[in-house]
């Protein structure tokens, strides 16, 4: 029984009016901006696919796929052609700076042997001038000792 008392109770409670005291008006606040949200896309209902379907999606991806394909053999067939050029210029430049190294080492190889001559020439001259002098020495050594003897025969003569 006390459940339905209770029951009662509440029931009346909110059906009674309960006198309002006025209230102060509080001043109002200036609504808060918010950002634009995008509406949700609802998924559109779909039936299952049919075989008929599911082949012309198949067929559909498969031209796609072909085209990519295509798009990518062109594009790897055009990096190719550009590698080669690349390749090509690279070799060239190579080809350049040889030419360049065995001009050099000519032009070196010849100063060397033209060095090397002179070298020779000059020893060769030193050699004769060498020569020279010995035998330049040998004929003053010989004329001082002839003009020793003479002189000692003009000593012993003269002192007697």
């Amino acid at each position: 029984m006390s459940k339905e008392v209770e029951k009662k109770e509440e029931t009346e409670a909110k059906h009674t009016r309960v006198a309002a005291t006025p209230a102060k008006k509080a001043p109002l606040e200036k609504p808060k901006r918010r950002a634009a949200m995008p509406a949700e896309e609802k998924p559109k209902m779909t039936r299952p696919p049919t075989v008929k379907g599911i082949i012309e999606a198949i067929q559909s991806k498969s031209v796609e796929v072909q085209k990519g394909a295509a798009d990518i053999r062109s594009s790897i067939n055009e990096q190719m052609k550009e590698n080669r050029n690349a390749v090509a210029d690279f070799y060239a430049g190579v080809g350049v700076i040889c030419e360049g190294i065995l001009s050099q080492v000519k032009k070196n190889k010849d100063a060397i042997a033209s060095f090397c001559a002179g070298v020779r020439t000059q020893m060769k001259e030193n050699r004769d001038a060498v020569a020279a002098i010995f035998s330049g020495v040998q004929a003053i050594q010989s004329s001082i000792s002839e003009q020793m003897k003479e002189n000692q025969a003009y000593v012993r003569d003269f002192y007697g």
